[in-house]
């Protein structure tokens, strides 16, 4: 699970890695601590100190004991003398809403020194966060920025920024809860990142103590900055924007303005279809999902299948549909993406239910076709046939045994047929005579 998290959250932040005016930047590609890195610990178990990960391109520390822990991870000292303004930018991720919300089980501090490390001065913590940053067990992905404008400015000595990770016997719960260091970066700008993307607008989170502007760079999907025919937007205040084009797919960057110009981040709206559910019975299957899409593709077929090997369903106008003529008690999958979106399917495994007696014989008697212009056949014969509009009046009868029967002089409109089979079960359809 730890796996998939991080390389989700490493592609929701989109990072374009061009550097511009960055001071210090740390991505974590290598496949060993940086240099000029170091930590200090008191946990006794290796996985709950602060460990470089190079498979996923962090650094990381856990909490998976009651045991208390200190743990502290050292950057390089940065000269900041030729800035009057700087912002330590962190791609910060947390695991574990309970521990670090609920809890405080958790709690990572931000702290910058003066004296090479002898004494320390806090500059932000995690306190600050808040329950509507986190996505399920995880916090939403983004920047934190932190301004370092007192260490700025000529005379001023170098600042050796840390991290520390504290945890307490506070913690309620067995899931291992963890912090992981995805982008450490000091830049004369903040570094934004995005809040949402929908088909119609944009959001992102404005950078604490920022007085510039925002800019942004949108196009269709696989725009690149300055290329491909996007559209540029200049002076931007708050924390959203408006798309005036009625985008199905796009790409989108922002960037911070503040008599110079930040460093862009990159982020693409795929129109995701999510959240399908499947509500089968013996023969059928509802489903319905969340998009933004004015039309989707659907695909099913058996167990698990693969897409291209199914059967296609194309331009749904609707965010719901009814999959019939379903074999009883069988595994399917079922396949959904917007029209526009050539790859990013999303899934959904179901199960029909079992044919109850009863039912088994209903489903061996069908009808055909309904809509009808003149003539309805049936798939084994009725007697004692009797046709009713609406109202419930008697229009038509047969009594005779009969697989097709003709309406062609009946006026359009819907019609009630009622029969009784060989068997003695009575049967009783709805058919709309067009």
């Amino acid at each position: 699970m730890k796996t998939n998290l991080i390389l989700f959250v490493t592609i929701l932040l989109g990072i374009n890695t061009v550097k511009s005016q960055q001071i210090f930047n740390e991505i974590f590609s290598g496949t060993s601590l940086p240099t000029g890195w170091s930590i200090s610990s008191t946990a006794t178990i290796p996985a709950e100190k602060w460990t470089f990960y190079d498979t996923y391109d962090d650094i990381e520390v856990y909490e998976s004991t009651t045991v208390s822990q200190n743990e502290w991870l050292y950057l390089p000292k940065v000269n900041l003398k030729s800035y009057s303004e700087a912002y330590f930018n962190l791609g910060l991720w947390f695991y574990n809403k309970d521990s670090w919300f609920t809890n405080k089980s958790c709690k990572a501090t931000v702290h910058a020194s003066t004296n090479d490390g002898i004494s320390w001065t806090e500059i932000w913590n995690t306190e600050q966060i808040t329950a509507t940053n986190f996505l399920g067990e995880a916090l939403f992905s983004r920047f934190w920025n932190i301004k370092l404008s007192a260490f700025c400015g000529p005379g001023k000595p170098d600042v050796k920024l840390a991290i520390q990770y504290t945890s307490n016997k506070l913690k309620s719960t067995t899931i291992t809860s963890f912090a992981a260091l995805l982008r450490a970066n000091i830049a004369v700008q903040p570094l934004i990142t995005f809040n949402k993307l929908s088909k119609e607008s944009m959001t992102w989170y404005n950078a604490a103590d920022f007085t510039g502007t925002y800019d942004i760079y949108y196009g269709p999907l696989g725009t690149t900055t300055g290329k491909d025919g996007g559209t540029l937007v200049t002076g931007l205040t708050g924390n959203t924007f408006t798309f005036p084009e009625n985008f199905c797919q796009y790409t989108a960057f922002i960037r911070a303005n503040k008599g110079g110009l930040g460093e862009w981040v990159k982020m693409d709206f795929l129109n995701s279809v999510s959240n399908i559910l499947a509500a089968p019975d013996a023969t059928s299957s509802a489903l319905s999902w969340t998009g933004y899409s004015p039309t989707y593709d659907l695909e099913y077929g058996l167990g698990n299948f693969s897409v291209g090997t199914g059967t296609r369903i194309n331009n749904i106008n609707a965010i719901s549909y009814n999959l019939t003529n379903l074999q009883p008690n069988t595994n399917y999958k079922v396949y959904i993406k917007a029209s526009c979106n050539t790859a990013n399917w999303g899934s959904k495994t179901f199960k029909t239910t079992a044919l109850g007696t009863a039912s088994a014989e209903k489903e061996l008697f069908t009808f055909y076709p309904n809509p009808t212009k003149n003539s309805v056949h049936f798939s084994s014969p009725l007697n004692n046939i009797k046709i009713l509009d609406i109202s419930g009046k008697a229009v038509k009868s047969f009594m005779k045994s009969t697989t097709k029967i003709d309406i062609t002089e009946l006026p359009a409109g819907v019609y009630i047929i009622s029969g009784i089979k060989n068997s003695g079960e009575k049967v009783k359809l709805k058919i709309i005579k067009g």
